[in-house]
């Protein structure tokens, strides 16, 4: 049985120009760009309506971009999905993304690594007199 613990991954959000804001990615989609009814609103030319969005499958995270007109990067390379790792640097125009997340690792109550690493020495029955 594995023991995990729910987490929630965060953004560090450095919009140009703005003072660093700290956002938690609560919901399982979150969107990114120029329009009102993004969860994160970047008021800038270069950023597009819906720009790119933030998905959460299981415990895992990914960036996608929408099609937008001038892309998305993660670590300085142009992506149109990429599954997100704790410091990856998401960027949108002038604007860096700092994805933070500190999943707990998962445990099992039941540790079977011990077996794993003992010889097994398998040998055919001996041959019966009655044969």
């Amino acid at each position: 049985m594995h023991d995990t613990t729910t987490h929630q991954a965060s953004l560090l959000v450095k919009l140009q120009g703005a003072a660093s804001e700290q956002r938690r990615l609560s919901a399982n989609t979150f969107t990114i760009g120029c329009k009102p009814d993004n969860h994160l609103v970047i008021d800038d030319a270069v950023v597009s309506g819906h720009h790119a969005r933030i998905v959460q499958v299981q415990a895992v995270y990914f960036v996608e971009d929408l099609k937008s007109t001038n892309g998305t990067l993660v670590n300085d390379k142009p992506i149109e999905r990429h599954q997100l790792h704790d410091t990856d640097v998401i960027t949108i125009g002038r604007h860096r993304i700092i994805f933070r997340d500190s999943a707990p690792t998962i445990t099992s109550s039941v540790d079977n690594t011990d077996s794993l690493d003992h010889t097994m020495v398998i040998s055919k029955p001996a041959p019966s007199a009655d044969t």
